[in-house]
């Protein structure tokens, strides 16, 4: 038997992938800034800065920072990154993270948390791909909040239609609705 899930529930899912649809615009606008820097014509074999905090301020709002962007040409690898938007409460964090330059694909992995208002959602890896509008992953994923967990894996992030899908999903509903 479906658990009932309630209209409250359902519009703040909708609502967290809306806000996760900016995520992705403003990571594109982030690889517009790299681009604009010109960092891949530095002459050095790999380019490496430590401790970056980078705040961007525009269309959308946001501050990435890490121990460790590693520039390959067209590779760019970060360590220990954070991305926060504190306009649409959303930030995401992950051990390590490559993006794909050429296939504009960002590749996370490593303690994947996503936090969207009072959502979190847990992964070891998320594929987030630019053109498609889209973030997917073939592991084990945990979405959490004060009041329900759900569990199942391979998550796929639509961010056209503002859907989350889940394989195998079961929720539990820890507290307050019902």
């Amino acid at each position: 038997m479906k658990p009932k899930i309630s209209p409250e529930l359902k519009k703040r899912l909708i609502v967290y992938s809306i806000v996760f649809a900016g995520l992705i615009y403003a990571l594109k606008e982030m690889e517009s800034f790299i681009i604009k820097q010109n960092l891949s014509k530095i002459s050095y074999k790999d380019s490496t800065i430590e401790d970056f905090y980078l705040v961007n301020k525009g269309e959308f709002n946001f501050v990435l920072e890490g121990k460790k962007f590693i520039d390959k040409k067209d590779i760019k690898k970060m360590i220990d990154i954070a991305f926060t938007m504190q306009d649409k409460n959303l930030k995401l964090m992950a051990k390590e993270a490559d993006f794909l330059v050429k296939e504009k694909i960002i590749d996370m992995k490593k303690d994947v948390l996503l936090k969207i208002r009072k959502l979190n959602i847990k992964t070891d890896t998320l594929n987030i791909y630019l053109k498609q509008n889209l973030a997917k992953n073939n592991s084990p994923v945990l979405m959490f909040s004060d009041i329900m967990k759900t569990t199942g894996e391979n998550i796929e992030i639509d961010f056209k239609s503002s859907r989350i899908k889940i394989k195998h999903p079961k929720t539990e509903i820890t507290r307050g609705i019902l």
